[in-house]
């Protein structure tokens, strides 16, 4: 009886260990399939996040790309206006160019009437008998010889003159009363500044 106690003791430990054994597993299959569950619902959410996410960066996209457009289309156009003003700068600079150059060659031109005329010295210009005045009414409105004809009348004595594209520089030379072989000088200029 004792052997049979030892005997029901032994089984009934088998199949408790057995008995744990398949609830063991059982927990183990119904745990593997929660876990699978899980990942599948973690997939989906991911799936939706990263749906979000990617419809958020593609409206942020949509919203950039024709404020770009936008942007790059004003740098295109201010850039070729730049390149039009300053083509027109140009054209206009090389009109004020041949303007000047049609100036000093009237102012050449008149220069030139004044030596063959013989209104040159050896000592300076004689202007009492230049007759010849440029039509510069921009930089000379009375003409060009108007500036230093008071000379003429003058006890100064005209010794240098120059003669530029926008002025006049007359130097001039007066004896001194006190002392007849010392002089006194000046310099006048006038034009343009």
């Amino acid at each position: 009886e004792l052997l049979q106690r030892v005997q029901a003791l032994r089984i009934g430990f088998q199949q408790r260990a057995h008995t744990e054994k398949v609830q063991a597993a059982m927990r183990g299959y119904l745990e593997q399939k929660r876990l699978q569950k899980l990942r599948e619902a973690a997939v989906v959410v991911q799936g939706l996040l990263i749906a979000r996410l990617e419809s958020r960066r593609l409206r942020t996209v949509c919203y950039l790309v024709p404020k770009l457009q936008a942007l790059r289309r004003g740098q295109m156009v201010r850039r070729a206006v730049m390149e039009e003003k300053a083509a027109l700068l140009l054209e206009m600079e090389m009109v004020l160019v041949r303007k000047l150059e049609r100036r000093e060659g009237k102012l050449m031109l008149a220069f030139n009437k004044a030596v063959d005329a013989g209104l040159f010295t050896p000592t300076g210009l004689r202007i009492g008998f230049l007759k010849q005045s440029l039509d510069m009414d921009d930089v000379y409105p009375q003409g060009w010889t108007t500036c230093i004809r008071h000379f003429h009348h003058s006890e100064e004595e005209i010794t240098h003159v120059g003669v530029g594209e926008h002025h006049t520089i007359v130097a001039t030379r007066k004896p001194n009363a006190l002392n007849p072989r010392e002089h006194h000088a000046a310099i006048y200029a006038w034009g343009w500044d």
